[in-house]
């Protein structure tokens, strides 16, 4: 069977372009989970599926409130700590207890 044709689940690791596109509208993922790009930037980057209003669904990443968005004020910004949250966690990195003792 084909890995496009299996169904996927939260904990899933997709690879293709046809596996992205078959999934959802609204779906979460956690692209270059592993940290691996070089630019730092684009590390672990949190996308969701969305069609907003009416466009063709495409993978938006998720991004911090500013306070030059002109959708918020400067007082929601600094209720909500300046993010959209709250967030669930859908991924972390692996865990070294060696530095634990360090910090």
């Amino acid at each position: 069977m084909s890995p496009a044709m299996v169904p996927i689940a939260v904990g899933s690791t997709v690879t293709t372009v046809e596996e992205l596109d078959a999934l959802p509208l609204l779906t979460v993922i956690v692209a270059d989970p592993d940290g691996r790009q070089d630019r730092e930037d684009q590390r672990c980057l949190m996308l969701q599926k969305r069609a907003d209003y009416g466009a063709d669904p495409s993978w938006y990443a998720a991004r911090t409130i500013t306070k030059n968005d002109s959708a918020v004020s400067e007082e929601d910004s600094a209720v909500h700590g300046g993010h959209y949250g709250p967030f669930l966690v859908l991924w972390l990195p692996s865990f070294d207890s060696s530095t634990e003792g360090a910090a």
